[in-house]
């Protein structure tokens, strides 16, 4: 499962909540993403103190998810 590969590499570097999904504690904030209930979707949040603190964190985990799936 693609959200299980995600926590896998997020939970080894940050610390994390899992709990349907995983939000990963950054520096600067925060990431999640999670699987939908009710159909083949994933649902991704990103929030941080700073602009460049934002595009870190989702460049991060957009970077591991692209390993799984094609992400436009």
């Amino acid at each position: 499962m693609v959200v299980a590969e995600v926590a896998r590499y997020l939970r080894e570097r940050h610390p994390s909540l899992e709990i349907d999904g995983i939000r990963a504690t950054f520096p600067d904030g925060w990431g999640l993403i999670r699987a939908s209930n009710t159909g083949p979707n994933l649902t991704l949040r990103f929030e941080a103190k700073s602009q460049a603190g934002l595009e870190a964190i989702s460049e991060e985990v957009l970077g591991i998810l692209r390993q799984h799936v094609e992400v436009p």
